[in-house]
């Protein structure tokens, strides 16, 4: 047996090695061509808009983007995922439909061509096709994925559809594969939405040789000749989300009467490179101008999961009843209305974040995958970034220090920048993306 699994790992890596995405390119772009007009009524062609979610499946952060989105259209939507029970979407009704299509992104090329003929049943003429980038575009996680992303992108795009990847990150080394396939995409004429200054930057680079990127799409290159992609900054899609939900009844409890309110996540992406002892130490100082420290999970799945560190966390505090732990993870409207609860916030996932800052809260975030520096940068807040490693252990509990003694003026700059990283925010809905095709005009 165990011959047989080695051998089909070696088969899988020789697949994903050999993926070609000019080949994809090409099938995109051939079965997305000429869609048909749109159809009143359920079934095939009514979508108003084709979603291609996130991994989700026990991340509130993709939770947390999808239901961003879907709070802000309107009309039936198609949301393309790997299985079906990725995402709780029973609250939107009828006009969500979930789409398991595991293989479209993650199988081989006939995979991928059958997933796309599928796909097409739900596209018209008028549908917007959005890919929900998060962190998943540079190849860091799957390269071909995140390639497949973009090349459906592509393709809805030279069909002459609104297309655009939003709400996302990229990195300062992305694949060569997913990094051909942005480009491609942005020549197609996708709309390209990223999530922070610094990820805007980098991708322009990337798929625009020095032209970087631009407050608005259409602009010239240096070469004089008009660009046929967008790289738009953006922020984060869930800055646009409004709504809230109540706490569970057992949290609601634990919190009941407490003034000061800390939350600290451990995320299992990075609990290898955060010394031991260092989250200890911080509940430890949080304890002494905090009623209650909640360490709450944000990702519980395998190969990331935060919740066995969390449990860690809060057993070194058993028995002090001001520690709480929340054992499973919440609805990302249930985070909200937890994080717009606190008085600080201690994470290593950048939605909690988010979702911290958008009530106005500071949030101390450990960094990974280049995207937290962009995130702070919005608000001019690098303080509120830390890198992991070996002086981690020194330095978490020293920003904490001073984040806190400054928290009320760091609290007042994020009230400030937040309006405008709200408009921000916006634009990956209200921009327009640049189509390649003649009869299309071209966006100033």
């Amino acid at each position: 047996m165990s011959r047989i699994i080695a051998s089909a790992r070696r088969l899988q890596r020789r697949i994903r090695a050999g993926f070609s995405p000019r080949l994809h390119a090409a099938i995109a772009r051939a079965v997305l061509a000429d869609p048909p007009e749109a159809r009143a009524g359920s079934g095939a062609g009514s979508a108003r808009q084709v979603v291609i979610a996130p991994p989700g499946g026990g991340n509130i952060g993709d939770a947390a983007l999808v239901g961003a989105y879907l709070e802000h259209v309107e009309g039936d939507v198609v949301v393309v995922t790997r299985r079906a029970d990725d995402f709780d979407l029973s609250s939107y009704g009828e006009r969500v439909q979930v789409l398991p299509m595991p293989m479209l992104l993650y199988g081989g090329t006939l995979q991928f061509a059958r997933g796309l003929r599928r796909l097409r049943a739900h596209v018209a003429r008028g549908t917007t096709v959005a890919v929900l980038g998060a962190d998943i575009m540079d190849g860091a996680y799957h390269a071909a994925a995140s390639a497949n992303r973009a090349l459906i992108a592509a393709g809805a795009a030279e069909a002459g559809l609104d297309s655009r990847i939003v709400g996302f990150s990229w990195n300062t080394a992305p694949h060569p594969k997913a990094r051909w396939a942005m480009r491609r995409a942005a020549e197609a004429g996708v709309l390209l939405t990223p999530r922070d200054p610094v990820s805007a930057g980098r991708l322009g680079g990337d798929v625009a040789g020095s032209r970087g990127a631009s407050d608005s799409v259409g602009h010239s290159s240096a070469g004089g000749s008009p660009d046929r992609g967008g790289v738009v900054l953006a922020a984060d899609l869930v800055f646009t989300a409004r709504s809230l939900a109540p706490l569970p009844d057992d949290l609601a409890r634990a919190l009941d009467g407490a003034e000061r309110i800390a939350l600290v996540n451990v995320s299992g992406l990075i609990a290898a490179h955060v010394p031991a002892g260092a989250n200890a130490a911080v509940v430890h100082d949080l304890l002494e101008t905090c009623d209650r420290v909640v360490i709450v999970p944000h990702v519980s799945r395998p190969g990331a999961d935060d919740l066995p560190h969390c449990r860690d966390l809060a057993d070194r505090f058993a028995g002090d009843e001001r520690v709480v732990l929340v054992d499973r993870l919440l609805a990302p409207p249930q985070v909200r209305e937890l994080a717009a609860r606190a008085h600080i916030v201690i994470t290593g996932r950048m939605h909690l974040a988010v979702m911290s800052l958008m009530a106005g809260v500071p949030a101390v975030t450990i960094a990974s995958q280049g995207k937290v520096e962009g995130l702070m940068a919005l608000f001019d807040l690098p303080a509120l970034c830390v890198e992991p490693g070996a002086a981690l252990a020194a330095e978490l509990p020293s920003r904490l220090a001073k984040v806190l003694a400054d928290r009320d003026e760091i609290a007042a700059r994020i009230a400030e920048r937040l309006p405008a990283v709200r408009s921000l925010a916006e634009r990956s809905f209200t921009a327009t993306p640049v189509f390649h095709q003649g009869e299309h005009l071209v966006s100033t």
